[in-house]
């Protein structure tokens, strides 16, 4: 997980971030931990982001080092080289731009010296170009740790969905789409389990996810789920597969109770939890009929 950002006005964040990616069970790499090449640093820094599989960046309101020798007109900072290459790569980019209303300190957060303002329009320049490729998040400083964590977690079940369609696509026949709505309760009785109840070979790779980036503990705490009545987190998988398995198959309209309303809440747009929520609705719609 590649973080990119200028670094002078950016080291707190930076290590905001890097916290949030540890907790999240994936690696960081970053400026702080390169080691001596004798490589450019361009070249360098190029290669470290092709060596990953994403890249977090952070904005603020230096555009940064632009490293020279590059054609009039066409000038990009490191950190814009940076970004251009996980996008040539096509890999995920988590992009987190500080907010405008966050107070500026002039001594520290804008470029110094005779190109300043031109900088200022690159760095406009580099904002409107992420705007164009994707939905940047914009941040304060007293939330960037939980944005970065939260965006990681969805982007991992996102992949871990279309995984799990394609996976599907491959292995059923023409027609049949059963497979791709198979629950993980299917897949253990089929492998078998352990004693104590969990899958014994194949885990549903969204519970995984759940299991593995600690949104477990982080969906519970949000809802306020009573602490004696949380599940054990020394072993959550039997719970989270059968949360997966059963907000596929619509079956928690009565309500499995907070855990999953507010997964719902936090993935709106995460095919697992749609159907779940339309099935609730319509479920509460039943209800005030009667």
């Amino acid at each position: 997980m590649f973080v990119s950002s200028t670094f002078l006005d950016n080291q707190v964040r930076r290590k905001l971030v890097m916290d949030a990616i540890l907790r999240a069970g994936m690696m960081p790499v970053g400026m702080e931990r390169f080691t001596a090449s004798t490589r450019p640093a361009v070249e360098e820094c190029v290669a470290q982001v092709r060596g990953c599989d994403w890249l977090v960046g952070i904005l603020a309101y230096r555009y940064g080092w632009i490293p020279p020798g590059q054609p009039e007109g066409q000038e990009r900072s490191i950190t814009e080289m940076e970004y251009d290459a996980a996008k040539a790569e096509g890999m995920p980019r988590l992009m987190f731009v500080l907010d405008g209303s966050v107070d500026v300190n002039p001594q520290r957060d804008f470029d110094e010296g005779a190109e300043r303002w031109k900088k200022q329009e690159l760095l406009e320049r580099f904002k409107r170009k992420i705007g164009a490729d994707l939905l940047p998040a914009w941040f304060r400083e007293d939330d960037l740790g939980v944005q970065v964590f939260q965006a990681l977690a969805e982007e991992r079940m996102r992949q871990a969905e279309r995984r799990l369609q394609e996976q599907a696509a491959r292995t059923s026949s023409p027609g049949d789409a059963s497979a791709a709505t198979t629950g993980v309760g299917e897949q253990a009785s089929a492998m078998g389990s352990s004693d104590e109840g969990e899958p014994a070979d194949i885990v549903d790779e969204l519970a995984r996810v759940f299991h593995e980036s600690g949104l477990a503990e982080v969906l519970v705490t949000r809802a306020g789920v009573p602490q004696g009545r949380r599940p054990a987190f020394t072993r959550p998988l039997v719970f989270w597969t059968r949360v997966v398995d059963e907000a596929r198959s619509g079956l928690l309209a009565g309500g499995i109770g907070p855990i999953v309303a507010e997964a719902a809440k936090m993935f709106p747009s995460n095919p697992v939890f749609r159907r779940y929520r339309e099935e609730g609705e319509q479920g509460a719609g039943r209800r005030g009929a009667r």
